[in-house]
């Protein structure tokens, strides 16, 4: 794990975006949230422009369009004109976003381009910003049909949507009085945001309309909206998971034409900030973690716990849930916690498909000084699965990387299942073990055993010191700088393991 800190105060939103790095946090005053990016010299602030209201549109007005008003004579290159309700052509109502505006916009005034009046300024130019106490969630969509086009939208539970292209924050309004979204997601070429128990559906292709003459839509769940989620659907028809707090919803269709919200479980819902696609939907529901998957049963989809073999560390940890990332290489799927725990999951492919399950589970704990308030895992333009995390000390993390926390002690710990070696009640004298290890490269690490399930009359071991030099390879087949000379491709450490009971347990240990 490596760590960059941008202030000593939260990172409340962490995001990859067109090979950058972005992170979000509230300033020193705690009087708004400030975007940063990652450059060679630091994190730097990206500023955010202004914004004109209008109304009573009579032409159209493009990005990249220079507008004067007619009586300020204030003007502006507009970055992104947006249209929320009726036309260009008639009553047309939106938003003109830009970098910087020479001069002072006055309300009521026209606005033209080339001479030619548009629209009429509804309000005075305002500054773009963003209110602290927020946490972020993200989903990049191209609704241009075109390679490089995509953009990233944001919500926070406390401020608009917002839109960004690199340089360029868009604040979108859904026109609801609370009108704050704190999920996201894109369907169908819509995009996807709740507030509270609604859902808002925009139109089709245009993900700064919510007018239902346009083609937007608002559903109600009437329990509090946890997270949205694409399930697999088909040709014809797509598939989203909207977790409440109390039930799960399926949203079904394409458009408003034939959008359907079906209750999929009354009873079992799901914790915010845990829901993540692995092929299918996981989250920490009631019971535990939870997999939907679809089937061929009514329905379509169905409800596993994966979690009852740790079932108690579940319940240990209830209520403490606050992020969690996917592994794409190594298929697991992770639950972090706010004391800095958290708990990797693997899931694993099952003959049974009505029955999936888990491979192993591992906990970890980074320290109750970094706690992962928001986690970012993506594949970046070199293809490399990464993982970044915002913590509440102010850092951004890179987890999986390096050979410790940051710079401190990372220990390790494995305890192998007690092996009666097939004589369950028979004393037995266990005189060495000899292991089977591969390591990728130099490795330092400890070797021990427990015998007869630790029981106090029967002598203990000490643990052992080993280091292996690394992975040998074989000639004209090896990759390298990927192998150590004379070095055997696994190695058989022979460990004098001492002592009489019914089992033994091996352990591995190190730093």
């Amino acid at each position: 794990m490596t760590g960059v800190q941008t202030c000593a105060l939260p990172i409340c939103g962490i995001k990859y975006y067109k090979g950058e790095k972005y992170a979000l946090r509230d300033n020193v005053a705690a009087t708004a949230c400030v975007l940063h990016k990652a450059t060679s010299t630091g994190w730097q602030e990206v500023p955010f422009g202004r914004e004109l209201q209008f109304d009573g549109a009579v032409g159209q007005i493009s990005d990249g369009d220079v507008v004067v008003g007619t009586t300020s004579l204030a003007a502006g290159i507009v970055k992104r004109a947006l249209l929320r309700s009726g036309t260009w052509s008639a009553s047309g109502v939106g938003t003109l976003v830009f970098d910087t505006i020479a001069g002072t916009f006055q309300d009521n005034e026209a606005i033209q381009v080339g001479g030619v009046t548009k629209v009429t300024a509804n309000g005075v130019d305002t500054a773009v910003a963003l209110a602290p106490g927020g946490k972020f969630e993200f989903e990049i969509i191209n609704f241009f049909g075109t390679a490089g086009t995509e953009r990233l939208y944001a919500a926070d539970g406390v401020n608009l949507m917002g839109e960004f292209d690199g340089t360029t924050w868009v604040p979108i309004r859904t026109g609801t009085p609370t009108d704050a979204p704190k999920f996201i997601k894109e369907h169908r070429k819509h995009l996807l945001c709740s507030i509270l128990g609604s859902l808002f559906v925009s139109a089709i292709g245009n993900p700064y309309t919510y007018s239902a003459i346009q083609g937007a839509a608002e559903v109600g769940t009437g329990s509090l909206i946890t997270g949205l989620s694409p399930e697999v659907g088909d040709g014809n028809s797509g598939a989203m998971l909207v977790l409440t707090d109390q039930r799960c919803f399926m949203l079904y269709g394409n458009d408003v034409s034939d959008f359907s919200l079906v209750l999929h479980s009354p009873t079992s819902g799901g914790k915010a900030y845990t829901v993540q696609n692995l092929g299918y939907s996981h989250f920490l529901g009631s019971r535990g973690v939870t997999q939907l998957m679809a089937t061929q049963s009514f329905g379509n989809f169905q409800l596993n716990v994966l979690t009852k073999d740790i079932q108690p560390l579940i319940d240990q940890k209830r209520g403490m849930e606050i992020s969690s990332c996917v592994i794409r290489n190594n298929n697991q799927y992770w639950l972090l916690f706010n004391d800095g725990s958290g708990i990797i999951m693997q899931v694993v492919q099952s003959n049974n498909v009505n029955a999936p399950t888990i491979g192993p589970a591992m906990s970890f704990d980074y320290g109750t000084d970094r706690v992962m308030n928001v986690i970012d895992s993506f594949i970046d333009v070199d293809g490399v699965d990464r993982v970044l995390a915002g913590a509440t000390n102010g850092f951004v993390y890179e987890l999986n990387k390096g050979t410790s926390l940051d710079g401190d002690s990372m220990r390790f710990n494995l305890i192998l299942h007690f092996n009666h070696s097939r004589s369950l009640r028979v004393r037995k004298n266990y005189r060495r073990t000899v292991f089977h290890v591969e390591a990728q490269g130099y490795a330092e690490f400890k070797v021990g055993h427990d015998l007869g399930f630790g029981k106090r009359g029967i002598r203990q071991s000490r643990l052992q010191e080993q280091v292996m030099s690394g992975k040998g390879g074989f000639w004209d087949s090896f990759v390298w700088t990927e192998f150590v000379w004379d070095t055997p491709m696994v190695e058989e450490l022979n460990v004098y393991t001492p002592g009489n009971g019914d089992s033994i347990a091996l352990i591995v240990a190190g730093d």
